[in-house]
């Protein structure tokens, strides 16, 4: 029995049907010059879902001008009618790297800002280690809102 209430909260946040935002393409226009790709992606315990019409926002990576900090995925209650362009890296033919972060977007494709969190992904602490087992240079999680978001 034990184990059974011990397993069920990790059960709840790796719910493979997490309820999702309408997703959109990120603009060319948004993207960004950055000096180096961001690391792989932190692992993160999801917290309950605090109510119904909320869905998921995975965490992501943000450029601070000079390294990568994590910024922790939360649960949001969409804006009526907007869709989210999450966070991208992409290069270019000569390999220059450029970063676009997540935005929320109206029906007409105008930048809202973000809705609030209402609760926060937990993030794993400590080195960033790359799929080859070298440790990635990084900012560690943080409470910071994301650019533009309300607290």
């Amino acid at each position: 029995m034990l184990v059974v209430l011990l397993g069920f909260p990790l059960q709840s946040g790796c719910d493979s049907e997490l309820p999702r935002p309408r997703y959109a393409q990120q603009k060319s226009s948004a993207l960004s010059q950055v000096g180096y790709p961001a690391p792989p992606a932190r692992v993160e315990f999801i917290p309950r879902r605090p109510r119904r019409g909320v869905v998921w926002l995975d965490g992501e990576w943000a450029w601070s001008g000079s390294e990568w900090a994590w910024q922790a995925g939360r649960w949001v209650i969409p804006p009526e009618g907007a869709t989210f362009s999450p966070w991208t890296t992409v290069r270019d033919e000569r390999g220059t790297v450029y970063f676009a972060s997540g935005v929320w977007n109206d029906a007409a494709g105008h930048t809202i800002p973000p809705p609030r969190a209402l609760a926060r992904g937990q993030a794993s602490a400590g080195d960033v280690v790359s799929p080859e087992g070298d440790t990635e240079k990084a900012g560690g999680p943080t409470d910071t809102p994301l650019a533009g978001a309300r607290p």
